[in-house]
């Protein structure tokens, strides 16, 4: 399954005075262009425990569990249960404490050779969520086992960032749907996320590579989980974030249009 882990994190508006904001390009709103984004080539693997327990693991990191609705806690602050629904279909539910952060269908195809993954849900603004991800096998011959390779992507909205001035030089990083965010002023220096579902532990260090562009990475309890970049085109009308586990190759490059 897929964990909802925000990169950075955001809500305010707060008042900013206009010199401020006309000097710091990535202030606004900022929407998901999904046609011209590469947000798969993502890998999950499952496998099995000595103890006949089932295992997930991603570039992100991994944790066991077992087929029988109980919650099985992930190194990302929240616990899932699996139950096997048939012969080759499973459902999760992720939640982050009290709060459910999403209801997947896993499906292997009767052949074996894709895996359809559909998550839906609420965010915390109210807005609802329904996505669907496909899966190719690059390991295993039959059933979950075995390593698949994210080829396809589709949600049904397109997620809004937001930038705020934070002082002369810093940014608040805002993500109006799961209603969180990050104060930034680029030195370097971890800071974490609030938000209703942001998970414990969770940090952003942020440096200014140039006054368009910043390098992030993120970290979970202090251990360094991705990496990144963001930049504002010369015409500002575009923002790229390009960004990757530590120490993987495969890039997801989002590009957002401003608003």
């Amino acid at each position: 399954m897929k964990f909802r882990i925000a990169t950075g994190c955001l809500l305010i508006v707060v008042g900013t005075c206009t010199l401020a904001s006309a000097q710091n390009p990535f202030v606004g709103t900022w929407k998901l262009n999904q046609a011209k984004s590469h947000l798969t080539g993502d890998t999950v693997t499952y496998s099995t425990s000595a103890d006949g327990a089932m295992k997930e693991t991603t570039a992100f990191g991994s944790y066991t569990f077992k087929t029988d609705g109980q919650p099985y806690a992930t190194p990302f602050d929240s616990t899932v249960t699996w139950k096997q629904t048939g012969p080759s279909t499973w459902g999760t539910e992720d939640r982050h404490q009290d709060i459910l952060l999403s209801t997947d269908i896993i499906q292997v195809s009767e052949d074996g050779k894709t895996m359809t993954v559909i998550s839906s849900g609420t965010n915390p603004d109210g807005t609802d969520f329904h996505d669907t991800e496909v899966y190719t096998r690059t390991a295993g011959t039959s059933g979950l086992m075995g390593t698949w390779r994210s080829e396809k992507i589709k949600s049904s909205t397109s997620p809004a960032i937001e930038f705020a001035a934070n002082g002369p030089d810093g940014i608040a990083w805002i993500l109006p749907e799961i209603k969180a965010k990050l104060d930034l002023t680029f030195d370097g220096k971890d800071v974490a996320p609030v938000g209703p579902t942001v998970p414990a532990g969770l940090t952003i260090a942020a440096t200014k590579n140039s006054p368009r562009s910043f390098s992030f990475v993120e970290k979970m309890n202090g251990k360094p989980l991705a990496k990144g970049s963001m930049s504002v085109a010369h015409d500002g009308k575009t923002l790229t974030d390009t960004s990757s586990a530590m120490n993987e190759k495969n890039q997801r490059t989002a590009v957002y249009d401003k608003e």
